[in-house]
């Protein structure tokens, strides 16, 4: 479990490359449409609107590709090869089997929770898309800023609201393999309670009953 883990986070780089490109293509227009000398009136506030919503969602993108590449190793790779460590030294023992798997409850807790909230955030945001297109065809705005605010919103609301539903009816990777996990433990192992403290990603150190 441990290792699929590590190899399906070990490509962080795929979609912090798409990220990039699309804050460049969000940005890129907005900028364009800030500096088109035809476009008349240049003190509109629509066309101001549309040139921020770019900007701002443009910059967005940017930023979770930027760190994105620069994060380095993911937590469960790391963790994984402490796991290795630990088996190749013949430190794995009950106690430290019962941190591993401490672990791995927290972040599939996390994950669903993580999951569900950003599964809503996405839906708001199709609603937010379907506002923009309603705001273009029903407002006084004319021009660049008219197309902008129409592309905006229809690409916000079908992608967001496919993210939402997704988000609702698909677990995580990390959801599977714990109750996964959890299913094999049941019906390959006696019972237990073990309560073992536990460094997070978050590093924050707690306490963890876990019975399997």
């Amino acid at each position: 479990m441990l290792g699929r883990l590590a190899k399906e986070s070990d490509n962080p780089g795929t979609r912090a490359l798409l990220d990039l490109a699309l804050g460049a293509a969000y940005a890129g227009i907005g900028v364009a449409v800030a500096l088109d000398t035809h476009e008349k009136p240049r003190d509109s506030f629509f066309r101001g609107l549309a040139v921020t919503e770019s900007l701002a969602i443009g910059g967005t993108y940017i930023g979770k590709a930027i760190y994105g590449l620069s994060g380095g190793s993911s937590f469960e790779e790391d963790r994984y090869a402490r796991f290795l460590r630990d088996v190749r030294a013949h430190r794995m023992t009950e106690l430290r089997l019962a941190q591993y798997e401490a672990e791995l409850y927290v972040e599939a807790d996390r994950a669903r929770n993580g999951r569900r909230l950003q599964a809503w955030a996405n839906l708001g945001g199709a609603l937010a898309g379907a506002g923009l297109i309603a705001l273009a065809a029903t407002s006084n705005m004319t021009g660049a800023a008219k197309g902008l605010t129409l592309l905006e919103g229809a690409v916000l609301t079908p992608t967001c609201a496919i993210g939402g539903i997704v988000g609702l009816a698909r677990e995580s990777m990390i959801e599977k393999e714990w109750r996964r996990y959890r299913t094999e433990q049941g019906t390959a192992s006696v019972a237990r309670l073990t309560v073992v403290p536990v460094l997070t990603p978050g590093r924050a150190v707690l306490m963890v009953g876990s019975s399997f």
